[in-house]
């Protein structure tokens, strides 16, 4: 930077450990199942951070300078929607790269809308099989390979109509 202090350059935010599915090979069973040897007291949803303060830290790593973000989770980052798409709208009215990692099951028209007209980058869906079958046996979760095929569909569609594909 010449002299100047750098700006981050990769920020990575996971808003939630809260999931609407329980994949077999996930770590975030540990705190489903609380209390256990890692968390040995109840877990709480309460105790994760509230909106607000979210809201505070993106907007001052925002203002640092940050380059790039990614957004994911321990579980879905969009079971918590309202503060995703806001923490998505400060990232993109700062001018940086965002990304987002989901497992695309619970995704509303009106949320991919809302990224589509942000120019949100990257959207990483985690489908863990070429098949429901198997996909369902690994994420404990009937119909998640669908849901999630479904929703690509529906961001490409959206895409398209919006004529917003990268060349």
């Amino acid at each position: 930077m010449k002299g100047k202090k750098a700006p981050p350059v990769r920020v990575v935010i996971l808003p939630t450990n809260r999931c609407n599915l329980r994949c077999i090979f996930c770590g975030g069973v540990y705190e489903r199942e609380a209390p256990n040897k890692w968390f040995p007291e109840p877990f709480s949803w309460k105790d994760e951070l509230s909106e607000e303060r979210w809201i505070e830290i993106v907007d001052e790593i925002s203002k640092m300078g940050a380059l790039e973000w990614l957004i994911s989770g321990g579980g879905e980052p969009m079971m918590r929607p309202k503060l995703t798409l806001e923490l998505m709208r400060i990232i993109k009215s700062n001018g940086a790269e965002g990304r987002l990692i989901t497992n695309g099951t619970i995704w509303k028209r009106k949320w991919a809308e809302e990224l589509v007209k942000l120019h949100w980058d990257h959207i990483m869906f985690s489908v863990h099989a070429a098949d429901s079958k198997t996909e369902d046996l690994l994420t404990a979760t009937k119909g998640s390979f669908n849901l999630a095929i479904k929703n690509i569909a529906m961001f490409s569609k959206i895409k398209k109509m919006k004529n917003s594909f990268k060349s």
